[in-house]
């Protein structure tokens, strides 16, 4: 049999993959030529596949609109919930998220706006956030107010050691008049019984002519011992008026404070910085070999993950790198920052600090915090910063605003930390900056203490005094479940380096050179001593993990000669080598120098060749190793 030739080509438009498996078989049986033979069967073949290929198509599109029947019917039910148009008010108040107020159809979309600080919310419920007094939402416009009720009895005796907030709500679009205190007073008085008062909370803020307030003044108190009763709760206007003034009640509500179900930021728990271990930040820089604060201090911290500096603002603004609020215990001068201008203050020298006569003129100066975190990038250093309040500091909202646009302008927000003594300076930058790391400066870790950097948010920490009492296994623990990091302030030396390190502490500050990689002075042994009064250093470092230098210039106090073998110094465990070493060194002498040995064995320096052969008393002995332990 001849094949047939084909007459017309058809064009190839479709899917085959997706021909019906009944259509496949007698497409194929067409498509043999061998079923030439058969004219009848290869029509009828055409035909059913034809059907088979309508069939398909029928009962595609009859499942298409049942499925468009369901769809429009859920999403009727939908709007109908959330339109209030049908009975099931739940479903339609399930679907309003509280942290922003609106309304989700899609459940994912609800969740993400959620609040993401759960912690707080949970607490202040389970603490009640109730409001304790009526009509608290009452206004008055009077320009002189006073509200009070001195005879209130509140049974308060289950709240014994529980906090209360007392707050009112104060409006005025400018304050046009004032006389007397010109403030407003906000007061509460807690009784044992109507004649013993337990104790007396009074705020107040004062408002000059001119100003503009709206918003809550308010403040939390802990309800002392013996409580049973509350009474003379008020607020008294003192000498104000204005434009649009208006007074709320006092309202009081129980709990740490009313639930805040705001968006919060998306919490990154720990920076990158912070997540290795305990880590060491060198105080006011590496402050034993230079002045401290000074650049050369933060440039030689090269022992430790960062460096603590200390900041003040100048008199236009700027802010620079000094632990006291006058430049008289460090400078060529006296004054308060605050009183200088940066460009005058540039002016000054350092003329105090350890070895500041070994320093360039350009070292000399009061460095500018861009300065200090430059060098920090440079030498990958974090920059631990220390915002001072001193009485001569008086940091406006725009201070603060600079003091954020610098760290943005470095972009180190994720690689930096800010502390202080001042609660309120740290709060300045969280409303700035919700995620950079904060810790609060205290003397001891007490409930209060932790409660009070708690207020920081999200990436915030406790930085104790290493000596307080509170400064425990459990109580750092408690800090921890807290979500709070736990530093302390600041070591001496490296001696107790251990026992805190075994506490579980997340950062250490310390007057050491010693940091992550560890330093120390040599041992000296005999009647050896280091030699150079003060230019010369014995002293052995970790120059990376674990490799040791050891580095020595020293001279015999006695004048005995010491035979080979002798120990001169001893090296702590951490630098002991895994194998004893044989080193070669030099010894000075009346006749000149030459070339001598000291052994590494264990954890003593000794003598080695030649030593004995040294003539005359003047002379020193000077040698180096780096090795791996």
């Amino acid at each position: 049999m001849t094949n047939l030739k084909r007459e017309i080509e058809f064009p190839n438009d479709y899917d085959k993959k997706k021909v019906d498996s009944r259509t496949q078989i007698r497409s194929n049986a067409i498509r043999d030529y061998k079923a030439a033979r058969y004219g009848g069967d290869i029509r009828e073949a055409m035909a059913d596949g034809v059907d088979i290929s309508s069939v398909i198509a029928t009962e595609a599109n009859d499942n298409s609109k049942s499925a468009k029947l369901i769809a429009n019917g859920t999403q009727n039910r939908f709007d109908a919930q959330i339109n209030g148009q049908d009975k099931d008010s739940e479903s339609k108040d399930a679907r309003v998220s509280k942290a922003d107020g609106k309304t989700y159809n899609i459940l994912k979309d609800r969740l993400d706006a959620m609040d993401k600080k759960p912690q707080q919310a949970v607490d202040d419920l389970e603490i009640g956030g109730t409001n304790l007094l009526t009509n608290s939402d009452v206004w008055s416009t009077n320009d002189d107010i006073k509200f009070y009720n001195n005879d209130l009895s509140i049974d308060i005796a289950a709240f014994v050691g529980k906090r209360l907030t007392l707050s009112f709500q104060f409006d005025v679009d400018k304050v046009t008049s004032v006389s007397g205190l010109s403030r407003m007073l906000l007061y509460m008085s807690c009784y044992r019984d109507d004649k013993k008062p337990a104790a007396r909370n009074c705020w107040s803020r004062t408002f000059k002519v001119g100003d503009s307030f709206h918003g809550r003044i308010s403040n939390t108190i802990t309800i002392p011992e013996g409580t049973n009763r509350i009474g003379s709760i008020g607020v008294k206007s003192k000498g104000i008026k204005g434009n649009n003034l208006k007074f709320g009640r006092p309202k009081i509500e129980l709990g740490t404070k009313a639930t805040d179900w705001s968006p919060a930021p998306e919490d990154s728990h720990h920076h990158q910085a912070f997540r290795k271990g305990t880590r060491f930040f060198a105080h006011r820089g590496a402050q034993s070999i230079a002045p401290e604060n000074s650049l050369p201090a933060i440039r030689k911290a090269v022992n430790h993950a960062g460096v603590e500096i200390d900041i003040h603002c100048t008199s236009d603004g700027r802010w620079v790198v000094m632990h006291d609020g006058t430049v008289d215990r460090m400078m060529n001068s006296t004054g308060a920052i605050s009183s200088f201008t940066f460009a005058d203050i540039r002016k000054l020298r350092l003329d105090a600090g350890n070895r500041v006569d070994n320093q360039a003129d350009k070292d000399l100066i009061i460095p500018s915090l861009e300065e200090a975190l430059s060098i920090c990038k440079d030498y990958q250093l974090i920059p631990v910063v220390e915002i001072k309040v001193n009485s001569t500091d008086k940091y406006t909202s725009d201070n603060y605003d600079q003091l954020v646009t610098i760290i943005n302008r470095f972009g180190i927000q994720d690689e930096m930390m800010f502390i202080s003594f001042n609660l309120n300076a740290l709060k300045e930058i969280k409303k700035r900056m919700p995620l950079v790391e904060v810790s609060y400066l205290v003397s001891d870790i007490t409930a209060d203490t932790m409660a009070q950097a708690q207020q920081l948010g999200v990436n915030s920490g406790i930085d104790s005094n290493y000596t307080g009492k509170g400064v425990t296994r459990n109580n750092i623990i408690k800090a921890h479940q807290a979500g709070l990091k736990v530093g302390l302030w600041t070591t001496k030396d490296d001696s107790n380096r251990q026992s805190l390190l075994n506490l579980g502490v997340d950062f250490i500050t310390t007057n050491s050179l010693s940091g992550e990689k560890r330093f120390a002075d040599l041992d000296m042994q005999n009647h050896w001593a280091n030699y150079g009064g003060g230019y010369h250093r014995s002293y052995v470092q970790e120059a990376s993990p674990g490799v040791i230098m050891i580095y020595f210039n020293i001279l015999n106090t006695s004048g005995v000669i010491d035979t080979k073998g002798t120990p001169f110094a001893k090296i702590p465990d951490w630098a002991v080598p895994t194998y004893n070493l044989w080193n070669g060194c030099y010894v000075r002498d009346d006749s000149g120098v030459f070339a001598s040995t000291f052994d590494v064995v264990g954890d003593e320096l000794r003598v080695g060749l030649n030593w004995n052969k040294r003539k005359g008393s003047n002379g020193w002995i000077s040698g180096n190793v780096t090795y791996h332990v």
